[in-house]
């Protein structure tokens, strides 16, 4: 499926039964659905093109994950207690019904990304579906059962020559997967901003952690405090981007907008809006670079569903309308205003209007 500008030059990873895979997901079963209507329904997918993605095999999983482990997500419900438990399918990432397609689906989606992006028509690809970033080798782990965004960035290592890969993680959680699957390569630089304190999940992410090998000083983690706002969180990620980017050079970036640093999020403890994450997201475009976004938390699925549009808007260039036309979900977002969903998008002013005031 491709329903597009045809002079876009950014992508959207998604189609029908794409959606109907992800809303097996226990957490957040409507969050994408919710995302997707938004940006058709706001005038954003014209400027698009939409991309149906092709299902990961168990040999493309395999890249990164153990064949015993894809073999345990193939064999899903039918996997012994002792089983699920090895393969840490149990807990926040326990077996469910159509769970390996899903795993195909969400890492599919990420690799025909990476595609798009190698193939030269589009300079934005993105898979909001995506960003499964605690998935390890061998065991799901923290609502995550395969790492897509290792698969896709190991896609882009091993298709592009001399390529250096900067992966950037604005997630409430530390990338603890995408960091031990990088934390030896040259080839793969890693950044997290994160929540990082005794029993918050994944316990993983000190700054002290900095890369082995060929990958040290190529592994930075970035410890932030509860409460974060916008402007202080928008202000330590330029200071640590810039410099890195200029470092580094990169080939590519890709990015894992986790919109879990919400202020209305469940499961987070940072006090961001749709402004701060989107603040980011403009000053990486800035570098011009083949830019993979990718999704993962968001726990709240109206206010995730609102930030992913407001992301798309932004790597689209275009202003979010004052008024969004109903449509199936719409009753889902009364509860963020006074019922009569009055300043729908709430916080969306662009970088430049943060940067007047400095």
């Amino acid at each position: 499926m491709s329903l597009s500008s045809p002079d876009s030059r950014v992508a959207l990873v998604f189609s029908g039964a794409y959606a109907d895979a992800l809303a097996r997901l226990p957490v957040h079963p409507k969050r994408d659905c919710m995302t997707f209507s938004l940006i058709q329904h706001t005038g954003l997918a014209q400027f698009l093109h939409i991309i149906a993605p092709d299902l990961a095999s168990p040999a493309a999983l395999e890249r990164f994950h153990s064949k015993a482990y894809v073999e345990a997500l193939l064999n899903g419900t039918s996997i012994s207690l002792d089983e699920a438990k090895e393969y840490g399918l149990v807990d926040d990432a326990y077996v469910f019904d159509g769970m390996f397609e899903y795993c195909q689906y969400v890492a599919g989606a990420s690799l025909t990304a990476a595609k798009l992006l190698l193939s030269n028509t589009v300079d934005i690809a993105m898979n909001w579906g995506g960003g499964r970033h605690h998935a390890k080798k061998g065991q799901a782990s923290g609502f995550c059962y395969v790492n897509d965004v290792v698969l896709a960035v190991d896609y882009l290592v091993q298709h592009v020559p001399h390529a250096r890969v900067l992966v950037l993680d604005i997630d409430v959680h530390h990338g603890d997967g995408v960091e031990e699957a990088f934390y030896f390569s040259s080839h793969v630089c890693t950044v997290s901003f994160h929540k990082f304190a005794k029993g918050f999940f994944p316990g993983t992410g000190a700054s002290s952690s900095i890369g082995q090998g060929a990958g040290r000083f190529k592994n930075f983690n970035v410890p932030l405090d509860d409460g974060i706002t916008d402007e202080k969180f928008f202000e330590v990620f330029e200071l640590i981007v810039q410099p890195l980017v200029d470092a580094f050079s990169p080939t590519h970036i890709v990015m894992t907008c986790g919109v879990d640093t919400l202020s209305t999020d469940l499961l987070g403890t940072f006090n961001l809006t749709a402004n701060g994450i989107g603040w980011c997201l403009e000053l990486v475009k800035e570098f011009e670079l083949p830019l993979l976004l990718l999704g993962g938390g968001g726990y709240c699925e109206a206010d995730a569903a609102r930030c992913f549009a407001a992301l798309t808007a932004t790597a689209v260039d275009q202003p979010l309308p004052d008024d969004v036309p109903d449509h199936d979900y719409f009753p889902l977002y009364s509860s963020m205003s006074d019922g009569t969903h009055d300043n729908f998008w709430i916080d969306t002013a662009p970088i430049s209007q943060w940067r007047q005031l400095q």
